[in-house]
């Protein structure tokens, strides 16, 4: 039965399996290894219940289970069959497999590599933030250096929106079956962030002020 697990990059002889009380643990029999439906599914497994400093060593792979006796007669009297067939005429029907699981396994990587380095970069715009408003608080400040603390938050507050719309994105596609993906949920998803704006919760005419300034009104 077809399917795909969790095992280790830098060790061949290492797999994800699941206890009977739901909890992970590492196991060295590739039989024993906990299965999945589909790669998305694995995927996220690894994504949200394996720790940062762990994840990068382990990876989502096929796997199929050794046929038993029955398939493997079975499987003896398909391979005499197709022995009698010249499949050279369905040669234009053939699909690349490996290059899509390969494909489909390097975006993952890629978009759970780049989800860290931005939550990384949030963290960092998050902290210089927090220093800046202190600094508000703290200190009275001059035109010149009001505007120069202004200036410092607008640069990070824009930095921070950037940041967050990209996570948001990542953890979109990481959340979708292929079902959704399919059928447009990417181009859907990306749309609803893209097109996003920000309503005022409480002082409406500062945006009213900024419009005006903006506009020249």
């Amino acid at each position: 039965m077809p399917g795909f697990i969790i095992a280790s990059v830098s060790d061949a002889n290492k797999f994800i399996q699941y206890d009977k009380l739901g909890k992970m643990y590492v196991t060295n029999r590739r039989e024993k290894a906990a299965r999945f439906s589909d790669s998305g599914k694995a995927w996220r497994v690894l994504l949200n219940q394996m720790s940062k400093k762990k994840r990068g060593d382990w990876k989502v792979v096929a796997y199929e289970t050794e046929p038993t006796n029955v398939e493997e007669i079975s499987n003896k009297k398909s391979q005499r069959f197709r022995a009698d067939i010249d499949i050279s005429s369905m040669s234009e029907e053939s699909f690349d497999w490996e290059k899509v699981r390969s494909n489909i396994s390097e975006s993952f990587s890629e978009i759970i590599a780049y989800k860290e380095r931005l939550s990384s970069k949030l963290n960092q715009v998050e902290a210089e933030l927090c220093d800046c408003e202190h600094a508000c608080e703290f200190f009275k400040c001059d035109a010149s250096h009001g505007y120069k603390l202004y200036a410092m938050i607008r640069e990070r507050r824009i930095k921070r929106r950037y940041y967050k719309n990209e996570l948001w994105k990542a953890n979109s596609v990481l959340g979708m079956s292929y079902s959704d993906i399919a059928n447009g949920g990417i181009e859907n998803a990306f749309k609803e962030i893209d097109e996003q704006a920000y309503e005022p919760r409480v002082l409406k005419e500062l945006f009213s002020d900024a419009l005006q300034i903006r506009t020249g009104k």
